[in-house]
């Protein structure tokens, strides 16, 4: 039953796609808009994640929590997501929705020492506008830009604890693609067009090391600094250009396709930072907060593209277990829901006429016991609103994302022992 139950819903998600985003002008800046790396219940808890610690949940930002493991844990995630944005005067909206991640963790020794591996999105680029332009012969010229891509990472990781302090690290690829399209339409009798094609597939290997000390305080509660982090490292390109033109000569559409080569090229995907902490009231109320900093200012992905600025944000947010206090009756479903709520602000990485932009958000969440015969399984529901922009009168985006995490755990890798 638990096999079936697990192939059905690995299935469902397959069919869905591995990440997409709604129309944003801001990811048309460096590799797009950058992931969540917080893909788990803590995102709830407004993606704290430095401190925090689950055995039922995978929190893949640091990998030292790996080592609390003792059930083998599979965890599926996906969202839909609403977004809207102006600029100046004009008001645009579009949705979309895709998987967060995917991702299993196993216990190579209960509680001490455990193995993950898993493939979230990076990056994602959508963005397509369009303009008209009255030249002085009075015909318009009709502009559009479609800037579109993915990129993605994969990942195998460990954590290993050593009395109260736990180590460990990811490594992975980061590859994809990002493809951006300029073209240009001549409302006259030649019907001239013109495409500007720019295709780049880029690689890189990634990785990340995290470490956490666990401090028991009156017996009562218990303090978990933790402190992640990655160095920066070498990506590697290929660009791949196109000029296309059309024109009507007579009533013949003549067309030319003028192929440029290929170019490599490198630049550096930047390291990030992040430092936090979570204190546990005896297991049942965990009250969390971080601060994570990312220095984008080093990268140059298009040598044409302005600076971007060094990222950061500070997180703070709460899980509260009712079951966990002591004379709460388990036969109530409402004592065994996991309620959690968080919120985030800092300046993002976008650089827009040398000013930072802001962002913030605020979530929602609930984890909702399934009964599945022999397995533990959750449904992690998590609400999330949030935005981002220079002022109130220039440019603003907003959006409403709704995120569902699914986790199942047991003891699906030891040996029956029979007498």
């Amino acid at each position: 039953m638990k096999i079936n139950f697990f192939l059905i819903t690995l299935s469902l998600f397959s069919v869905i796609r591995v990440h997409s985003q709604y129309s944003s002008p801001y990811s048309q800046y460096g590799l797009g808009k950058i992931a969540d790396p917080v893909t788990s219940s803590n995102n709830s808890c407004g993606g704290i994640s430095a401190g925090y610690i689950s055995p039922l949940n995978i929190n893949i930002q640091n990998p030292a929590s790996y080592s609390n493991s003792y059930l083998t844990t599979f965890e599926v995630g996906g969202f839909m997501e609403y977004g809207s944005y102006k600029v100046a005067d004009s008001a645009y909206a579009s949705g979309n929705g895709g998987m967060t991640h995917l991702a299993i963790l196993l216990p190579l020794k209960s509680t001490k020492w455990g193995l993950a591996m898993g493939i979230q999105p990076y990056s994602s680029v959508n963005l397509s506008f369009s303009s008209t332009i009255q030249d002085p012969d009075l015909k318009k010229i009709y502009l559009l830009n479609t800037d579109e891509g993915s990129m993605y990472k994969a990942f195998i990781g460990t954590g290993y604890k050593i009395k109260n302090i736990s180590i460990g690290v990811n490594i992975g690829l980061l590859w994809g693609g990002i493809n951006k399209k300029y073209s240009y339409y001549v409302n006259d009798s030649f019907g001239r067009s013109f495409d500007n094609i720019n295709n780049a597939s880029i690689s890189a290997f990634h990785y990340n090391v995290g470490v956490q000390y666990y401090k028991t305080i009156n017996k009562n509660l218990l303090l978990v600094l933790g402190l992640s982090g990655a160095t920066n490292t070498q990506a590697h390109g290929t660009n791949y250009g196109q000029i296309n033109t059309w024109q009507y000569v007579g009533n013949t559409l003549v067309s030319d396709r003028a192929k440029r080569d290929t170019a490599d090229f490198s630049f550096l995907i930047p390291g990030f930072i992040d430092f936090g902490f979570t204190l546990t009231k005896k297991n049942y109320l965990t009250l969390g907060m971080d601060f994570k900093m990312s220095n984008w200012s080093v990268m140059r992905y298009n040598i044409n593209e302005k600076p971007l600025n060094d990222k950061w944000s500070i997180h703070a947010g709460v899980e509260f277990k009712p079951i966990n206090k002591e004379n709460v009756k388990a036969k109530k479903y409402f004592n065994i829901i996991a309620y959690r709520a968080g919120a985030s602000f800092g300046k993002s990485e976008q650089n827009i006429s040398n000013t930072f932009i802001n962002t913030y958000s605020l979530h929602l969440g609930l984890g909702l016991p399934v009964k599945v015969p022999r397995v533990i399984s959750y449904f992690n529901l998590g609400l999330e609103m949030g935005g981002r922009g220079m002022d109130n009168t220039y440019s603003n985006e907003s959006y409403f994302k709704f995120n569902l995490f699914l986790t199942f755990a047991d003891k699906w890798f030891t040996r029956t022992k029979f007498e």
